[in-house]
């Protein structure tokens, strides 16, 4: 992930996301971005093996995936799949950041299947997430 983030989100900004997180569906995604994992993966695979607390559980592989640069939304599970919706507000560029990311268990270890980056501008009052870059006007 860039580091271009800002650090940690404000405490005051974690209750407008508990409040977000309560009527949180599945957003509507009108395009995103495919995030590295290779490099990722395998460190996750070194730690799984060295059985490191943070390598065991689909939370804590969403939090050092992201840096703690986001604030984990949701978790859904599906038979075959964790899915971990984490979000970031990016006030430098009027945006809400969601980074999904995909988990699946071989055995019993964890792999990062994919992750996929899109946001949502506030400039425009989108409410759709998309790739579109916010400093573009509005159609």
């Amino acid at each position: 992930m860039k580091k271009s983030l800002c650090k940690l989100i404000p405490t005051a900004f974690l209750l407008l996301f508990s409040q977000i997180a309560t009527a949180f569906e599945e957003p509507v995604i009108a395009s995103s971005a495919h995030q590295p994992i290779e490099a990722f993966n395998k460190l996750l695979a070194d730690a799984q093996l060295q059985q490191r607390q943070w390598s065991l559980h689909p939370q804590d592989i969403s939090t050092a995936y992201t840096e703690n640069e986001f604030v984990l939304l949701k978790i859904k599970q599906t038979e075959e799949k964790v899915i971990s919706y984490n979000v970031h507000q990016d006030k430098d560029q009027n945006q809400t950041l969601l980074l999904i990311l995909t988990l699946s268990q071989k055995g019993s270890f964890w792999v990062l299947d994919e992750a996929q980056l899109t946001w949502q501008c506030q400039n425009r009052n989108d409410v759709h997430f998309s790739t579109k870059p916010c400093s573009l006007s509005p159609n």
